[in-house]
């Protein structure tokens, strides 16, 4: 949702940055996820809308 990811207890994010893992997800979890790849090239953004069902 356009903020800086949070680290907390449930979330992970791999040593090289590459993978983002979402433990025991709660619904305050959900919203809009962003990666952006940036190298000499240029960069990319993807984008993923996380729902948390119950």
């Amino acid at each position: 949702d356009d903020k800086p990811l949070i680290l907390k207890s449930n979330i992970e994010l791999s040593p090289d940055q590459t993978q983002l893992k979402i433990h025991h997800s709660k619904l305050n979890d959900e919203g809009m996820y962003s990666c952006v790849a940036v190298n000499p090239a240029g960069n990319a953004t993807q984008k993923l809308q996380l729902y948390i069902g119950g």
